[in-house]
Formats: C-alpha cells, sequence, structure tokens
C-alpha cells in the first residue's frame, strides 16, 4: 500500500480549543489518485474543564452512551494512539476539509503530530478553484463538506463523523483533482 496523502479530521465541543473538548480524530490514507487506502477514527473522551457546546452535542450525537459504546479515550491516550496509527504515512504534507480549523485543533491537542506537518493543504480551497473554472456559484459559506460531496458526486453516510469526513474530502479531491493540477 503506497500512501500518498493523509487526510484529517477533528470533531469538537465547539470553536476554541483553549475553552472547548476535542471529541473526534479522524484520518484517511489516500493513494496518487486520492483513492481511500484506510481511514479511521478515534473518540475522545471529554475534558475536564472544556465545554460541549448543545450544538456541537446535537450536531455530533454525542452523549455519555455514544462515548461508551465508541469505546473513547483520554485525550492524552488518544494523541498518542493517533501519532501511531498516522505513522506509516511518511509525508509531510496532510490536507483537511476546512483546514484552519482542523490544524489549530491538531497544534493545540496533539502537538507531536502537528510538528510533524511543514504544510497543510485544504480541499475546501481545491473545491472552490474548480468550481471557479468550471463557472460553478458557490456564494460565501456554502463552500462545505455536504456541498462539496454533491459536486463530487459522493454520499457521505454519516456527516460530522471524523472518519466519514475524511472519506468525503478524498471524494471532493479525487474530484477536483480530475481536470486540472490540484492548487496548493
Amino acid at each position: 500500500m503506497t500512501i500518498a496523502h493523509l487526510i484529517v479530521d477533528v470533531e469538537t465541543g465547539g470553536l476554541s480549543p483553549e475553552r472547548h473538548s476535542l471529541l473526534e480524530i479522524g484520518w484517511a490514507f489516500c493513494d496518487a489518485e486520492w483513492k481511500v487506502l484506510d481511514a479511521d477514527s478515534l473518540g475522545i473522551l471529554p475534558q475536564p474543564g472544556k465545554i460541549i457546546e448543545k450544538k456541537a452535542a446535537d450536531l455530533n450525537g454525542y452523549t455519555e452512551e455514544y462515548w461508551a459504546q465508541y469505546e473513547a479515550l483520554p485525550l492524552d491516550q488518544a494523541a498518542e494512539k493517533f501519532v501511531q496509527a498516522v505513522a506509516p504515512f511518511t509525508g509531510d504534507i496532510c490536507y483537511a476539509h476546512n483546514v484552519s480549523f482542523d490544524e489549530q485543533w491538531l497544534r493545540a491537542c496533539v502537538p507531536a503530530f502537528h510538528c510533524r506537518i511543514r504544510e497543510w493543504r485544504c480541499s475546501m480551497k481545491s473545491l472552490r478553484e474548480y468550481c471557479t473554472r468550471h463557472g460553478i456559484k458557490l456564494s460565501k459559506g456554502t463552500q462545505t463538506l455536504a456541498n462539496g460531496c454533491k459536486i463530487a458526486g459522493h454520499i457521505n453516510p454519516e456527516a460530522h463523523g471524523a472518519m466519514h469526513d475524511c472519506i468525503a474530502a478524498a471524494a471532493i479531491m479525487r474530484h477536483c483533482s480530475k481536470s486540472s493540477l490540484l492548487c496548493r
């Protein structure tokens, strides 16, 4: 299995790593054509003193039962397990759909992974550039993973699940890369 790309996604209890809990990390290994070779995710127990906004809990279905069923881990254990899980990826460029969001969380919560990455790239940016080249109108705020899936013809069975969102981002990258070189 030759891993060419790594896509990551996080699910959180809000927008701020300082105030909110990191609740899930997902990843997907892809080949050079963005075919998913392997994907997985880790559930993370709420961190003491950190907030989970009601909207985030409702959106993702986070409950005590969810964490028990998902065998969620404390953040330090999940971070270590994540670093080990993505170790087969030897590159230094990482992708995410909303890279500024995911990157800030991984910098704050999983510094051992973040320090490996030299450059972050965004499937949302690739989607925006693809749509511009093809005359598809995307207004501000509509460059979502869901809209990208529609454009790419991908059905995301479990939106807002970190692993499934990584797979969806791979579908967007695969679709965008078919017609031209990917943006940086």
